[in-house]
């Protein structure tokens, strides 16, 4: 995952385009960063926060928008962010959206997330956990959408997701070899079992043998 080459003015892309700078000299001024790519079905596009000014308040937003970052330029417009205040549909708020955490106290190394469910939700999440579904009807072609203000001045795309993708499959090759394991230990047991039993056994014997 990469941010779009195309961005705020005040914005720096390094590490390539997985972190955004802010260059900021307005604190109040707000700088928007998108998703190279759209968001596909359950990927999670998390960001983790670098770097913050103390002095300031405030911090970052992130949301998904049917904007095109390519050109700017969308029929509908439509823009779903999570805020300090809840989440906001076009800039209006949507009933019953206020989350529990509020995003300007988030420390630095706090992550914040989108993803756009197979089912057309929105779920956003704040350091790994799921806020529920935000919004549905999320139409098929969305980007990720970031803005950084006030204090925070830096934001790096997050690898969480792709840990987590790892640690997955690390437990299926674990289980494998678990699996495996039992099996040559009950193998052993038979084998232990028919080498205790004489040559043409009568059936006492193997009575006996058993007890």
């Amino acid at each position: 995952m990469m941010f779009h080459r195309r961005c705020g003015e005040g914005i720096t892309l390094i590490n390539n385009s997985t972190t955004a700078v802010r260059n900021f000299c307005d604190f109040s001024e707000r700088e928007r960063i998108f998703s190279a790519q759209p968001l596909q079905n359950d990927e999670l596009f998390e960001i983790r926060i670098d770097k913050k000014v103390r002095a300031w308040t405030g911090a970052v937003e992130i949301g998904a928008t049917t904007y095109d970052p390519e050109t700017l330029t969308d029929n509908q417009g439509q823009c779903w962010m999570l805020t300090a205040t809840g989440i906001l549909r076009n800039g209006h708020p949507l009933s019953d959206s206020m989350c529990d955490t509020n995003l300007d106290e988030l420390e630095e190394g706090a992550t914040i997330g989108v993803m756009r469910t197979s089912n057309d939700e929105l779920v956003f999440y704040i350091n790994g956990i799921s806020q529920g579904v935000s919004a549905t009807s999320i139409p098929a072609t969305v980007y990720a959408v970031v803005e950084i203000f006030s204090d925070c001045v830096q934001v790096s795309i997050s690898r969480s997701s792709e840990l987590r993708d790892e640690e997955t499959i690390d437990n299926d090759l674990a289980m494998g070899e678990a699996s495996s394991a039992s099996l040559v230990a009950n193998l052993n047991v038979n084998l232990n079992v028919n080498v205790n039993l004489p040559k043409n056994p009568t059936p006492a014997a193997i009575r006996e043998d058993r007890l």
